[in-house]
């Protein structure tokens, strides 16, 4: 466009149409429900999760991902999702910052995109699906969880 020339109104109206939707993903999304009792000490919850023989959660995320606070606000914290997360070991992994110890994480799981949920089994395997990454709505997250043996 050369300069000196407007948008005809009709597209600066798609334009601050598609801006304004890309702002909703920093909004304070509502919760569904407290929050979570996340581990945080990713070695200890896996032994943990072998020792009771159950399945683990592994959910990376960071703080700067509006996307990630919009699973656990919304999907995550939604009672039957709550309710279904009893029969796992739950661990979170901040990847807020990229040091060489949440890089090496990243790499060992198979880590490409947040937010991502990693799924152990009570043997101590890592399974390679199901495997979530990305936001999920509470039907196919539920779904998802009960895959899990």
């Amino acid at each position: 466009m050369a300069a000196g020339r407007r948008l005809p109104r009709s597209r600066l109206l798609w334009v601050l149409a598609a801006a304004f939707a890309l702002s909703l993903g920093d909004l304070p999304w509502p919760s569904a429900g407290p929050p979570l009792d996340w581990q945080t000490d990713l070695d200890a919850a896996l032994a943990d999760a072998r020792r009771s023989a159950r399945p683990a959660l592994i959910s990376f995320h960071a703080d700067w991902c509006s996307i990630c606070k919009r699973l656990d606000r919304h999907s995550l914290r939604a009672p039957e999702i709550a309710a279904e997360l009893e029969r796992f070991v739950i661990v979170r992994v901040d990847a807020t910052k990229l040091d060489p110890g949440t890089q090496e994480l990243l790499t060992r799981f198979g880590v490409t995109g947040l937010p991502a949920l990693v799924f152990i089994d009570p043997n101590g395997q890592t399974l390679q699906w199901p495997r979530a990454r990305g936001f999920m709505q509470r039907e196919p997250l539920l779904e998802l969880l009960r895959s899990v043996g």
